[in-house]
């Protein structure tokens, strides 16, 4: 026997990813003292809450069809793993380590953290069937979105 979950609980716990990125990014916020780094902290931490409504909607569409799946691996789990590195991540900070950072530094560290939650995403679809890969697919895709307008901010700055 493996593990018993809904489809729709998978779009519920990316919406816990995403709470968690809006925490790690708000509390960079605080301790930086940069208007600018401080402004695009602030706008992450609102992408991530938009990110939370989609999956919100993804779930709510799901639990219209919703059947319990049995599958070889646990995905809470994996997505609880996930959420703990963020919360590291962000505990890892303090006010002078982020003070040294330049805006560059600063998108490469939200870069690095959608690259990490899309290939968990991945990494979870393998073993999915149709039902659960397309409400992961819709999450990969907001995540890819989000993922390529840090990148095309990142490039405009100077090295």
């Amino acid at each position: 026997m493996g593990y018993i979950f809904l489809p729709s609980q998978i779009a519920e716990m990316a919406m816990d990813v995403e709470a968690a990125g809006i925490t790690f990014y708000r509390r960079l916020k605080d301790l930086t003292e940069d208007k600018r780094i401080q402004e695009v902290l602030g706008f992450l931490s609102v992408q991530e809450a938009e990110h939370r409504v989609k999956f919100l909607e993804i779930a709510k569409a799901i639990k219209l069809s919703d059947e319990p799946y049995d599958y070889v691996i646990d995905v809470r789990e994996i997505l609880k793993n996930q959420l703990d590195k963020i919360k590291q991540k962000a505990l890892s900070f303090d006010s002078v380590s982020l003070n040294n950072l330049n805006l560059k530094e600063v998108l490469n560290i939200a870069i690095n953290l959608e690259k990490e939650s899309i290939r968990t995403y991945v990494e979870i679809s393998k073993s999915f069937s149709n039902i659960f890969h397309d409400a992961i697919s819709k999450i990969i895709k907001e995540e890819e979105k989000h993922l390529e307008m840090l990148i095309n901010a990142s490039q405009k700055l100077p090295v």
